[in-house]
């Protein structure tokens, strides 16, 4: 038997059937296990303190000046806010700088 020819409507291109096409990112289908991770505040049950100043500094980069990311910090939304709420009301009262590095 002789292949059937392909229609218009099914040929693909040189695409992949997911999207994308291969290049950097570009969001469609993830293969795997969905990435399901555990809040490091719900796990412990404890919550951000503007007063504890060791915990928010790990929560903080390496030069002071950016708070992490969700993705990095590995919280989930709710801790997240009030991590930025207590590292915020920490800075106002001069208990972590603002930067790490003075710069003049």
């Amino acid at each position: 038997m002789r292949p059937r020819p392909s229609s218009p409507q099914s040929r693909s291109y040189g695409r992949s059937q997911y999207g994308g096409g291969g290049g950097g990112g570009g969001g469609g289908f993830r293969r795997g296990a969905p990435r399901v991770f555990v809040c490091r505040l719900c796990a412990s049950r404890t919550e951000p303190d503007y007063k504890n100043v060791a915990q928010l500094k790990s929560f903080i980069g390496d030069r002071g000046k950016k708070i992490l990311s969700r993705r990095a910090t590995k919280l989930c939304a709710k801790h997240q806010a009030r991590l930025a709420r207590a590292i915020k009301r920490a800075r106002m009262l001069a208990l972590i700088p603002f930067t790490a590095v003075h710069e003049e």
